[in-house]
């Protein structure tokens, strides 16, 4: 059974999906992060058009990426979801 879910990006992936909106989709309610984050990734390039370098750069930010639930993050990677989770997708910071 599929349920909607809202995605909140923060950092670098403000470049993706660059209004403050959620996005909403439709997901498995029971899914890993890799299939979350491939589910994304088709959402995101379908919606844009971007290079291929820029939709390489955009998978590689979602793997290295923390996934969190209703503010907790995801430290299993197969989890369960209900209809109105809000995941927040956080990028790896750098600098110094």
């Amino acid at each position: 059974m599929d349920i909607q879910i809202n995605i909140k990006f923060y950092g670098i992936l403000h470049n993706y999906h660059p209004d403050d909106k959620l996005l909403k989709i439709k997901v498995p309610a029971h899914l890993t992060i890799q299939a979350l984050s491939q589910i994304i990734y088709t959402t995101l390039c379908q919606s844009t058009s971007y290079s291929e370098e820029k939709n390489k750069e955009l998978i590689q930010i979602l793997k290295s990426s923390a996934f969190a639930k209703n503010d907790d993050l995801i430290e299993e990677d197969d989890f369960v979801l209900q209809s109105g989770d809000l995941i927040a997708i956080l990028p790896p910071v750098c600098g110094g």
